[in-house]
């Protein structure tokens, strides 16, 4: 039996370390765990990019919104004000009468006591 040297035992852990990253060793499952989560990171960027995009035309459309809503709010205050439906009263023929007619019931033929 031959007795192990110091070559036998760099041997079997160079064998056994995998990749050496600036000189410590990293098992190969190590190192592609470590790129996937790196890949993911690197995705989740993008997705993380391109959704504040969508949010600030999304934004951008609400405030248009927003803007269209409050003119249309001031266009029905002023198509409902008392002037404006007084002045389509008028046009439409409708005027304040000269002579007020008031027309009175008959009388019930009967009662209930």
């Amino acid at each position: 039996m031959r007795l192990k040297t110091i070559k036998d035992y760099k041997k079997s852990r160079d064998s056994h370390a995998g990749i050496r990253v600036g000189g410590v060793s990293v098992s190969k499952s190590h190192a592609i765990a470590v790129l996937v989560l790196l890949m993911g990171n690197v995705l989740f960027a993008i997705d993380t990019s391109s959704k504040g995009a969508s949010l600030a035309a999304i934004e951008t459309e609400l405030s248009l919104l927003k803007a269209e809503n409050r003119g249309i709010k001031t266009k029905i205050l002023a198509e409902s004000s008392l002037l404006s439906l007084s002045e389509q009263a008028n046009d439409l023929g409708l005027v304040v009468p000269d002579r007020i007619v008031y027309i009175k019931s008959p009388k019930p033929i009967a009662r209930i006591p």
